[in-house]
């Protein structure tokens, strides 16, 4: 499950994981995502994942052209990731990112990590439920 907000202000994409992660839950990202991206134009992503619970992600999606796709060609991104588990996923999916010839993404430990990478020094995230994938 996933939850997106949008800080104007410094132009970031939070989404927030929490719970089970599986393939649909990133399928759905990358849609709501899109339609966010048609209306508002390229912004900075910064993924949260530290209250996810559990990964079932299997090896073979991210061997997927079409997994984890760049949503916002050129732009920073960031991830926070605490477990172990998810951390080895995520860094995967930064190689591959650099391998398509992306940005890879900055990888952290905390939220007030990623709001550093980005320079947010008081952020102004306000739901986007119109995208939300809960």
């Amino acid at each position: 499950m996933f939850i997106l907000e949008f800080d104007r202000t410094h132009n970031v994409l939070l989404t927030r994981f929490s719970g089970m992660l599986l393939p649909d839950d990133i399928r759905r990202l990358e849609e709501a995502a899109h339609l966010f991206l048609r209306d508002h134009g390229p912004v900075r992503r910064l993924l949260d994942f530290s209250d996810v619970s559990t990964v079932a992600i299997p090896e073979s999606f991210l061997r997927s052209p079409s997994a984890l796709t760049q949503i916002s060609f050129g732009q920073a991104g960031v991830f926070v990731v605490s477990q172990e588990e998810l951390l080895e996923l995520v860094r995967r999916y930064a190689r591959q990112q650099r391998e398509y010839g992306n940005p890879e993404p900055a990888i952290v430990r905390t939220i007030a990590e990623a709001y550093a990478v980005l320079n947010i020094d008081t952020p102004h995230f306000a739901p986007v439920p119109r995208f939300g994938g809960g």
